[in-house]
């Protein structure tokens, strides 16, 4: 924008320039032209004036010159106010006339001058107001762009925030869920441990009384009466020992139902359950097999 200020100044002194280059001209021209006339009027026979002029001879104001000019034909006419009055005046009218003329002439063309450069200039203003305008117009239209873009932006980053916040709620249900899928699995941990507790007990006391019997069996062999007593007892045992198991085993299925449902959260807790589980079927055959070793005998 400033260089294009620049550029414009530049353009006006240019033109500035040229237009006193052509008044110095005209000037130059107009005071030739007033010399011919004087050199005209010095050359008439009858005006005795001297003609030779100078850089030091002052031309500027008119005035004087004609009244030197008039001065001397005031004495020529005196002097020959018979023969040559008529024609005296007849030049002194025309050089007026001529001179009166070429100062309006000028005066006019410097008017003109002024005037063509005021509206060059006038025009000029106008020009630089307008595209000052579109440049003002153009960046208000920037500014709505941009405005635009940052309420997209801010818009967006709103949209951000409250993805962060659903994440962060999400998280916080993810280790709620967790938190109580790893409290599950420690309760179910738990009450397997208990289980396997009392199964180990009730395996124990089972051996226990299995060793008693047999103990018995060895000393009371002699004693056929005595030992048919410790058979039909051995069968109510037995009895009692399977409803046992099959209870043990119907609380297994419980706890594997429950296992199941345990792993649909977790994948690691159905892997430890399925061990757990295969873990006790083998102990379960374990006693089927004691069971039957002790049918035999």
């Amino acid at each position: 924008m400033k260089e294009k200020e620049i550029n414009i100044f530049r353009i006006e002194n240019q033109k500035l320039s040229s237009l006193n280059e052509e008044n110095v001209n005209k000037a130059e021209s107009a005071e030739n032209r007033l010399k011919e006339i004087i050199e005209r009027i010095c050359s008439l026979p009858f005006v005795n004036i001297s003609c030779s002029f100078s850089d030091n001879y002052d031309y500027s104001s008119i005035s004087n010159l004609i009244i030197s000019i008039r001065s001397a034909i005031e004495r020529s006419v005196l002097n020959e106010r018979k023969k040559g009055e008529a024609s005296l005046e007849a030049y002194k009218v025309q050089a007026n006339e001529e001179l009166v003329n070429e100062r309006l002439n000028n005066e006019r063309k410097l008017k003109n001058i002024e005037i063509e450069k005021r509206l060059l200039f006038e025009q000029e203003k106008v020009e630089w107001i307008v595209e000052k305008n579109k440049l003002i117009n153009e960046l208000e239209q920037i500014k709505t762009d941009k405005s635009v873009e940052i309420a997209k932006i801010e818009a967006n980053i709103k949209l951000i925030e409250m993805d962060k916040i659903k994440m962060n709620n999400l998280e916080e249900q993810i280790n709620s869920l967790s938190t109580e899928l790893i409290d599950e699995k420690n309760k179910f941990t738990k009450e397997i441990s208990q289980n396997n507790e009392k199964h180990k007990i009730e395996i124990n006391e089972y051996k226990l009384n299995l060793n008693d019997l047999k103990t018995k069996l060895v000393i009371e062999q002699k004693e056929h009466q005595k030992s048919q007593i410790i058979v039909n007892q051995l069968e109510e045992i037995k009895s009692v020992r399977n409803e046992e198991l099959i209870t043990a085993y119907n609380r297994l299925s419980s706890v594997e139902s429950q296992l199941a449902i345990a792993c649909q959260n977790t994948e690691e807790a159905t892997i430890k359950h399925k061990k757990e589980k295969h873990e006790l079927v083998n102990k379960l055959g374990e006693f089927e097999t004691e069971i039957e070793t002790l049918k035999g005998n």
